[in-house]
């Protein structure tokens, strides 16, 4: 089994000041908050069994659990100023590819095989400013000459492939696959 927990964060605590008193910023300034995570993950996983006098199985697992945060954060009583855009951005993109597979040959006997590919995938992708308690403790401010940008982007693809042969000389063959 496969297990890969990943974070990212990009986090401007509470009463912060980011470019308040810059007295004269550049016309194409920016104010950048951001996190980004990106993987690519392959996994493969197979199983051959051979008899020339008995029953032949072969079974291929791949199994795995991936967790993955992008997490962007502003704190209350925080205030940014940017002459042009403010941006608070969390950014997650993802791929999986697995393939199981599973070979039985029985010269003599049964054959069979079997295969499960099973993923479990966990992923966060947020951006978030924190609201104020009251007017004495606001919120996350922002100030831009252009606008203000609060997103998060999230993909994720996968390919699944479970795959067997089972071959007998002397009897049966069967084989099954399962992609969860």
């Amino acid at each position: 089994e496969f297990r890969r927990v990943l974070f990212r964060s990009a986090v401007v605590g509470r009463d912060v000041d980011i470019n308040q008193s810059v007295a004269r910023p550049a016309a194409t300034q920016d104010v950048i908050v951001a996190a980004a995570e990106s993987s690519t993950i392959r996994s493969v996983a197979g199983a051959p069994a051979v008899s020339f006098q008995k029953d032949a199985v072969g079974v291929g697992f791949d199994l795995g659990n991936v967790e993955r945060h992008a997490v962007v954060w502003v704190g209350r009583g925080t205030a940014i100023k940017a002459a042009r855009d403010v941006k608070v951005d969390a950014d997650d993109t993802d791929s999986l590819r697995s393939v199981a597979a599973a070979l039985g040959v029985g010269v003599g006997g049964e054959a069979g095989g079997g295969s499960v590919s099973f993923w479990d995938v966990d992923a966060e992708v947020r951006a978030e400013t924190e609201a104020g308690l009251s007017s004495a403790r606001p919120g996350a401010e922002f100030a831009a000459g252009g606008g203000v940008f609060v997103t998060a982007d999230g993909t994720f693809s996968v390919m699944q492939v479970a795959g067997n042969v089972a071959v007998s000389g002397g009897g049966s063959g069967v084989a099954l696959g399962l992609t969860v």
